[in-house]
């Protein structure tokens, strides 16, 4: 195992363990390299192999247990339009682990006038619209409504149908297009749950949520798909950026 020298060593190794854990590689309840192991592993100072630690425990993947060492722990993460781009580019699968997707609804509607500026569409022009929630161990840990352009309904049939798309509702439409998606952009606001949120995610109505809206974009410029999710408090938005 090596390490390059774009980016600090501890940052690429986090990275290398992390992508181990979300493709299930490292499943949740086993040990991860100790820090010893991970100084012999990617010849590194046992100071860079502590800070790797350190930093996947700051991130959640990990939990320190006395008598055993650091374990992958169940993650509670959003997720989010860059960490779904990862996945997808890295595995080939949207959700990794113990997530999992249930699609409520997929249907050919009229867009509203900010669903359609959102697509870059004309108001009232006809858009998919793919509900979904997202679960990991069972558990409810957001809910997400997708919108793609209807033009895209008789190229794409899968998106009309409540079965999951492993890759994703983007990955698999720029398949069909033939295009590839490149970039995103993603805003992210708090706010208290309604009833439907509470009642989705099984939480109190008021109670504290994430809002998220997410642009996936082609190397044309173009907006493929347009999401608005939700999700409960305790739940991190993880991203990584040097300088």
């Amino acid at each position: 195992m090596t390490v390059e020298r774009s980016e600090p060593p501890y940052l690429q190794i986090a990275r290398q363990i992390r992508e181990q854990i979300e493709s299930g590689q490292l499943a949740v309840g086993e040990p991860i390299p100790s820090a010893r192991q991970i100084a012999v592993n990617w010849g590194v100072a046992l100071a860079t192999a502590t800070k790797v630690q350190a930093h996947l425990r700051t991130e959640g993947l990990i939990e320190s247990v006395p008598g055993v060492g650091s374990i992958v722990t169940a993650r509670k993460e959003a997720g989010g339009g860059r960490s779904y781009l990862k996945a997808t580019s890295a595995t080939g699968l949207i959700y990794a682990g113990t997530k999992e997707a249930r699609i409520l609804s997929a249907d050919l509607v009229k867009a509203s006038p900010d669903i359609a500026a959102a697509l870059g569409l004309d108001p009232g022009a006809s858009v998919i619209r793919r509900e979904r929630v997202t679960l990991a161990e069972g558990e409810p840990r957001a809910m997400s409504v997708s919108w793609l352009s209807g033009d895209a309904a008789e190229r794409a049939p899968k998106l009309l149908e409540t079965e999951r798309i492993p890759r994703g509702t983007f990955a698999y439409l720029a398949d069909t297009l033939g295009v590839a998606v490149t970039a995103g952009r993603e805003q992210i606001s708090a706010t208290a749950a309604d009833e439907a949120q509470a009642k989705g995610l099984n939480i109190s109505p008021g109670a504290p949520v994430l809002l998220t809206r997410t642009w996936y974009i082609t190397d044309a410029g173009m907006v493929i798909e347009y999401e608005e999710g939700v999700s409960p408090e305790g739940q991190w938005v993880a991203n990584e950026f040097t300088l």
